[in-house]
């Protein structure tokens, strides 16, 4: 299991700020925190798995959906297979659900067999999106936090997480539903 303070820690070695057997210190730490959840946040609400569509009806929740509603909505964990039979089926690997209601807001990711809300991450939280690259995860954190620090990515580590994010968002790695062409 790969934590988010292990993403973090990697992060941080990367760009020279801590040592190879140094810890981030508690500041440090949360601030990648803040930074790793308002970096899968961009990548959700902007498009990265799919561009959200607005609803108010909780009986519409569906994958790369955004819901504004009062009350309280419940993600589901199946949804129907529109194959002309009763079935269903588990959510597509990389869907993001947005939901506004009387909770707040969360962001929530299906990733690899699990809804994950990534705004209410912890530092011991097992890492979104980690089983698909943990060093190229860990070089798009450290693009977020170089900043403050006056520290940058190397080519290379640079390349890694351009690699990565290009990754995600061709999902070549995650199932989809085959497109068909509609004829009027």
């Amino acid at each position: 299991m790969v934590t988010v303070r292990d993403i973090m820690t990697r992060a941080y070695r990367a760009l020279g700020v801590f040592g190879v057997t140094e810890d981030p210190d508690a500041a440090a730490a949360d601030y990648a925190l803040g930074a790793f959840q308002s970096m899968i946040d961009t990548w959700a609400t902007g498009g990265m798995f799919g561009r959200l569509k607005d609803v108010t009806d909780p009986r519409e929740i569906a994958e790369t959906t955004r819901i504004q509603t009062t009350g309280t909505v419940t993600i589901p964990t199946e949804f129907p297979d529109y194959d002309g039979d009763a079935n269903t089926r588990q959510p597509y690997d990389l869907s993001v659900i947005e939901v506004n209601d009387d909770n707040g807001r969360a962001v929530w990711l299906y990733d690899r067999g699990s809804w994950v809300d990534v705004l209410a991450l912890t530092l011991n939280d097992t890492a979104p999106l980690s089983y698909r690259g943990e060093h190229g995860l860990a070089m798009c954190l450290a693009e977020m936090v170089a900043g403050p620090y006056g520290e940058g990515l190397n080519a290379t580590d640079s390349r890694t997480a351009a690699m990565f994010k290009q990754y995600l968002a061709l999902k070549m790695g995650s199932t989809r539903p085959d497109r068909c062409q509609e004829y009027f």
